[in-house]
C-alpha cells in the first residue's frame, strides 16, 4: 500500500513514501505524552495517546462515477426547483420547451462528465 494515513495524537517526525512502500518514524518522549513512564493503579489511560497508520484506498473510477451520478441528480433537482420558484415569484409561466432544453443540457453535461 502506498497510501498511508497517519492517525492518533502523534504524527511521524520523518516519513518517506515511494513506489516500494513507506517508512515513518515517531518520536514519543515523556514530555509530549499525557502519562508517566510508570504508575500504579488506573489513574492514567495510555489508550488516549495512541498513534498508528491506516491504509487508505485511493478513489477509483467507479467511485468517481457513482459520486458524479449522485451529485448529478442533486443538481438537476435543485435546478428545476429554482425554475419553479422563479415561476412562482415573477408570476409568469416558463415555456415547456425551455424546460426541455434545460433538461437536455443537464443530461448531456453529466453524461460527458462520466466519460
Amino acid at each position: 500500500m502506498d497510501s498511508p494515513g497517519f492517525k492518533g495524537n502523534f504524527l511521524p517526525t520523518e516519513r518517506t513514501i515511494n513506489e516500494s512502500g513507506f517508512k515513518s518514524e515517531w518520536v514519543v518522549t515523556n514530555l509530549n505524552r499525557n502519562f508517566p513512564q510508570s504508575w500504579t493503579g488506573k489513574s492514567y489511560n495510555p489508550g488516549n495517546d495512541s498513534f498508528g497508520v491506516d491504509f487508505i484506498l485511493p478513489v477509483d473510477h467507479y467511485q468517481k462515477s457513482l459520486r458524479s451520478a449522485k451529485y448529478g441528480v442533486l443538481f438537476i433537482i435543485l435546478t428545476f426547483l429554482a425554475l419553479v420558484f422563479t415561476e412562482l415569484t415573477i408570476s409568469e409561466n416558463i415555456h415547456v420547451f425551455q424546460y426541455l432544453l434545460l433538461s437536455m443540457a443537464l443530461v448531456l453535461f453529466f453524461r460527458f462528465l462520466t466519460l
